[in-house]
């Protein structure tokens, strides 16, 4: 092995010196003097304070840039909400009973417009019919544009859809909508909707639930489960799964719970107790249920399909009633109805309703929750008794000299319509002619007039006839009615087209032909009487094809007055019906605000002015 003499490169005194001046000995600590230490921890300080507060100035500015300034909070009767600040906002009048709010912005082209209306609708429904039905809404919708929602404690739903309209300019544009709504007792309903010519972006998302978060019901709210006390010793103890609705109205005899699903759809159920003559269903209670609908021109369907609903039994105290679904609405609700009786003619009604995304299922299952927890309770005086107690009266009917009279009916204070009651010059034929605003804004007209045959049998007849909105629209007939008293009763339905549809009635001591209601009530006491009539004020207008079952009894004596509280069976409506001490009709009060009060011809034409549809005379 060969050994060189030559010295490692490490060794390099050069090298070796370079070396020492790069990797000199490390800086102590004690080498910094105090005063260094405190700037550098005071640099680090001042920076992340400035991190600090340059984050909470991001936070304040994104979180001002999601808050919409509103206006002072706006009052309409129960009803409380504020409007966006800067948008220009007033208030009309819109069809029917509606109020609208209205609030307005422009913005580079971009249009919104944002509604809150308060509106009457003619029973409990559920909020996606009431928003279909009170507005028109075109194209095609599904399942997943409905939404349940949450207002003010109360359970709505939502509704969201694109549709075609034209512009000022006549250009064709899409306008997008974002509607909900919830309905009160007492039948009224509040509807919040925000129409955009553009798509809905992140902002116009927090603009509307900030609206929604701002609104508030003066009222006592639905309660989480609880025991529902009804008449005739019926009691519910619905699951606290369910919201119990407060009964707000005194002359409603019905009572709702209803809950939002877990997929977000709409069920609900009614309860309304009934009678039941020979304790299984009949066609007067579907009609009924039918009455209790309010037919509608635009929508007969609605009530059609409960006078035309399948009846199955499902065991002896059980059936079920089962309306044919309108494949072709896109509003109509999923309905069944469950019947529950017990001994002596009575029992109760509890009719369900589903919204999309529920289903006939979800019905289902909300029955199975409820129907343990119904109780029937003890027995009442049996429905012959009240039948009897009918007829003793209706023996004692007797057509007193016609006089020409005028009554206005009202909403609230509002004139709604009036009744004119007539005769012809030989006073021959009575009449009665009675038109009234519904809520929708349309109007309804029904002539009723009363005599007798060549073989003295007593007969009635009704002609409906319906109007839109518009008040120069004109009355088109809609159907005709004639009820026949012989032998049996004899009913025979008219459509339009000319087809007639007849039924044959028994003929119960305990009828009553309408021409003697309201005035006979003034001789009902304080034990439930009973009557079968073809007809009765406030479901003058209905869709009866058989006799209706009216239930009364004479309440405490109000002001002097002699009351007496009527239902038409199967409605769970009441009316109160007060006397004075020669039985002359004072006043009535119905359910849902509306009322009828004595007028005069001048009155009614001078409340009415401008309304062809509402002229004194018949048309």
């Amino acid at each position: 092995m060969a050994f060189t003499n030559q010295k490692p490169r490490d060794c390099n005194p050069a090298v070796f010196r370079a070396q020492r001046r790069y990797n000199g000995p490390m800086a102590r600590t004690w080498y910094f003097p105090r005063w260094r230490h405190l700037l550098m921890q005071t640099v680090m300080w001042l920076v992340l304070g400035a991190s600090m507060v340059a984050a909470a100035l991001l936070d304040h500015h994104l979180r001002r840039a999601q808050i919409i300034d509103f206006s002072p909070t706006v009052a309409d009767g129960s009803l409380s909400f504020r409007l966006p600040a800067a948008w220009k906002t007033w208030t009309r009048q819109g069809q029917g009973d509606d109020t609208e709010h209205v609030a307005t912005d422009s913005v580079g082209g971009i249009d919104r417009t944002l509604t809150i209306s308060r509106q009457r609708v003619p029973h409990p429904i559920a909020p996606a019919e009431y928003i279909l039905r009170a507005l028109p809404v075109s194209g095609n919708l599904d399942a997943a544009d409905f939404k349940g929602v949450v207002i003010d404690g109360w359970p709505g739903q939502s509704i969201t859809w694109a549709a075609h309209r034209l512009s000022l300019g006549a250009v064709e544009e899409i306008q997008f909508t974002n509607c909900s709504a919830i309905v009160l007792p007492g039948d009224e309903a509040i509807l919040v909707r925000l129409d955009k010519n553009a798509q809905f972006d992140a902002a116009d998302e927090r603009l509307y639930r900030q609206v929604l978060e701002n609104l508030h019901v003066a009222a006592p709210g639905p309660t989480d489960g609880g025991t529902i006390q009804l008449d005739g010793n019926i009691t519910v103890a619905a699951p606290s799964d369910v919201r119990v609705y407060p009964r707000a109205d005194p002359l409603s005899a019905a009572a709702t719970v209803a809950q939002i699903t877990d997929e977000g759809g709409w069920i609900s159920a009614e309860f309304v107790p009934a009678a039941v003559p020979g304790n299984e269903p009949s066609a007067s209670l579907l009609a009924g249920l039918g009455a209790r609908e309010q037919l509608d021109a635009i929508h007969p369907e609605l009530a059609d399909a409960w006078v035309t609903a399948e009846v199955s039994a499902q065991s002896p105290n059980h059936w079920t009633f089962s309306p044919a679904d309108n494949s072709s609405s896109t509003f109509a609700p999923r309905r069944i109805a469950h019947l529950l009786t017990t001994d002596g003619g009575w029992g109760l009604v509890v009719i369900l309703s589903a919204e999309p995304p529920a289903s006939l299922n979800d019905l289902n299952h909300l029955w199975d929750e409820l129907s343990a927890n119904i109780h029937l309770g003890e027995k009442l005086p049996p429905l012959s008794t009240a039948l009897s107690a009918g007829a003793a009266i209706a023996r004692r009917a007797s057509a007193g000299a016609p006089a020409d009279t005028w009554w206005m009916w009202s909403r609230a204070s509002a004139a709604v319509g009036f009744t004119h009651g007539f005769a012809d010059p030989d006073a021959k034929y009575v009449f009665r002619y009675t038109v009234r605003r519904n809520w929708n804004g349309a109007a309804t007209a029904v002539l009723q007039q009363w005599g007798t045959s060549a073989d003295s049998s007593p007969w009635s007849r009704m002609i409906r006839s319906d109007a839109a909105d518009n008040l120069n629209d004109p009355l088109v007939p809609l159907f005709d009615q004639t009820t026949t008293v012989g032998d049996t009763i004899t009913t025979i339905f008219h459509e339009p087209n000319g087809r007639e549809t007849p039924a044959d009635t028994a003929l119960s001591p305990a009828f009553l032909l309408s021409r003697y209601l309201p005035g006979m009530l003034s001789l009902v006491d304080s034990n439930q009487t009973a009557f079968w009539t073809d007809r009765f004020p406030a479901v003058e207008a209905e869709l009866l094809p058989t006799p209706l079952l009216l239930l009364a009894s004479r309440l405490d004596n109000q002001a002097g007055l002699r009351c007496v509280q009527a239902e038409v069976n199967g409605t769970g409506r009441l009316s109160r019906w007060y006397f004075r001490a020669d039985g002359a009709l004072d006043h009535a009060d119905f359910a849902g605000d509306l009322h009828l009060r004595p007028s005069s011809e001048a009155d009614v034409e001078s409340a009415f002015a401008g309304d062809r549809r509402l002229t004194i005379q018949p048309h």
